[in-house]
């Protein structure tokens, strides 16, 4: 029955579907001009694997929980 194992199953996908939410996001501008930097590289120290910001300036990198440097070039 369908809606037997919805009910089962519901609260672990909720909770996987949080995780998802976890870590480090934001967008880069450029201080004088206000404008989106498209390319600019996040670094996270301890973590090897570096995001790009997109097109808009937005990144998002997931991360457990925890305290992080975070540098922007």
């Amino acid at each position: 029955d369908l809606q037997k194992h919805w009910n089962e199953n519901k609260a672990p996908l909720v909770a996987f579907l949080t995780q998802v939410f976890r870590g480090v996001r934001g967008f880069v501008f450029d201080d004088e001009t206000k404008s989106a930097i498209s390319g600019a590289v996040i670094s996270i120290d301890g973590v090897e694997h570096n995001v790009v910001s997109s097109r808009d300036g937005d990144f998002f990198r997931l991360l457990s929980s925890g305290v992080y440097n975070v540098s922007v070039t």
